[in-house]
């Protein structure tokens, strides 16, 4: 199974814009949260393919 890295944050100026970032790997976040939101957290979520769209 595919999965994907995802992070998710509000703007910090109290804006209600949403920022919603996928990642194809682990590393990739992990070193975009390194420089751009160390605090921050990514999730690991499941791709569905294409015998899981078609049953």
């Amino acid at each position: 199974m595919k999965t994907v890295w995802v992070y998710f944050a509000k703007e910090a100026h109290g804006d209600e814009k949403s920022d919603l970032i996928v990642f194809e790997t682990e590393e990739l976040a992990q070193r975009w949260l390194a420089e751009k939101d160390p605090e921050g957290v990514v999730f690991e979520y499941p791709v569905e393919d294409e015998e899981a769209a078609h049953p």
